[in-house]
Order: structure tokens, then C-alpha cells, then sequence
């Protein structure tokens, strides 16, 4: 276990932070990974491996999960998380995070005289199906 604390504790990361989401959890799908061997820090003889750089760290539970493709990482946004520096990792894929702002403006609009309008076709039966 100490071993492990020592290996989280020397990954450089990116700023730790936490998101005000509307669901309690969140999902994020890496569909492909590349590395840009070009970057200084992947040259020479103290070349970084492909696996560093570019991964999620929930800092709760002191892990780092190493980015691959196939990947699929379900998080609680609310808790404070990151990801390392990248080091010319990129990423590729898709995140599901339900952000506060869709609720919000929905909740808005529902507020307003004119939600029918935005939320509902105009032109619906009651299960929202638009006739012509």
C-alpha cells in the first residue's frame, strides 16, 4: 500500500477540481489514445512509456486509472478529481457528465410563459409527437 500512496503522490497533475453536476455520477468512454513521441518529454533515454500522461485521478481514492482505449470510467463528478499532465497523450472519446447548466436552464424555461414553446412542440399529441 505505501507503494502505491508513493506512486500517486509523485504524478504530476493538472488542477484538482470538482464539478457541480445535475446525476450523481458521471461516465467517460476513451475510445483511442495517442501519443505524440515528438514531445521533448518522450525522447532520449528517460523517455516517458506510453502509459503516462493523460489519465484520471480520483485523489478520495488515491488511484490513478491509466487511460487506454476501451476504456470506461464511471466517477462521481461532486468528488475531487483530475488528470495527469498529459506529457503529448491525447485522448480521444466521450464524456456523459449531466451538467448543472441543462437543468438549470431547463427549470428556467419551465418558469417562463413561453416553456411550451421550447419544451413541447407545438404541433404534439401529449407523448410529444409531432404531427404535419
Amino acid at each position: 500500500m505505501a507503494e502505491l500512496h508513493q506512486k500517486f503522490m509523485s504524478v504530476k497533475l493538472t488542477e484538482l477540481h470538482w464539478d457541480h453536476t445535475f446525476c450523481k455520477y458521471a461516465l467517460a468512454y476513451i475510445a483511442d489514445r495517442a501519443i505524440d513521441s515528438s514531445h521533448p518529454d518522450r525522447q532520449g533515454p528517460d523517455a516517458l512509456s506510453p502509459d503516462i500522461g493523460g489519465n484520471y485521478v480520483d485523489t478520495q481514492l488515491g488511484v490513478t486509472v491509466e487511460s487506454a482505449p476501451g476504456t470506461l470510467i464511471l466517477f462521481q463528478p461532486s468528488e475531487r478529481h483530475g488528470t495527469t499532465i498529459s506529457y503529448g497523450a491525447c485522448n480521444y472519446g466521450y464524456a456523459i457528465t449531466f451538467s448543472r447548466r441543462l437543468i438549470d436552464g431547463y427549470q428556467e424555461l419551465s418558469d417562463e410563459a413561453k416553456a411550451e414553446y421550447f419544451i413541447k412542440p407545438m404541433d404534439s399529441n401529449e407523448e410529444g409527437v409531432v404531427y404535419e
